[in-house]
């Protein structure tokens, strides 16, 4: 964090993810027309993903706070297996076929989807997930009140 511009970057790398989720989906993949409501499995491998967010200061009831401005988040992978189910209404024939075609064009697939859509929503939904590794529970509502950010200390990685 860089207290100077309020600006933060993240860089992770994920050997192995594996995502799975209800989903709803109506739209093109790529030239594929695609539609359906069910349960999916998204599996990547060596996953890498950069956040850049920009910050402002947010005066509430005299303490200042940082609020999101602007935020991006790419995403990268090596491999990824998508399987969908209960696509097409679950005509087993087509969504068999849209799946085949997902894997087999994975790349192209994934180079078009690379950008988070309404990461901010990601982020307010992702961010109290991951407050208990990331934040120590008696600094949560602490507002970032300093002119100086030397006494900041950031605990060390495990």
């Amino acid at each position: 964090m860089d207290f100077d511009t309020l600006t933060m970057e993240l860089r992770m790398k994920i050997p192995s993810l594996i995502i799975t989720a209800d989903y709803e989906m109506k739209g093109k993949v790529l030239a594929l027309s695609m539609e359906g409501k069910g349960d999916c499995t998204l599996k990547f491998t060596e996953v890498t993903t950069t956040c850049r967010t920009l910050f402002e200061m947010e005066n509430r009831g005299g303490q200042q706070f940082l609020e999101v401005k602007d935020l991006k988040w790419t995403l990268g992978a090596r491999n990824s297996h998508f399987q969908f189910n209960n696509l097409f209404g679950g005509d087993k024939t087509l969504g068999k076929m849209a799946n085949t075609f997902l894997n087999e064009n994975s790349r192209e697939a994934f180079k078009t989807y690379k950008h988070l859509p309404d990461s901010r929503k990601l982020v307010r939904w992702l961010a109290p997930r991951c407050a208990d590794v990331l934040v120590p529970e008696t600094a949560r509502e602490r507002p970032i009140a300093r002119k100086s950010h030397s006494d900041l200390k950031i605990p060390p990685t495990r």
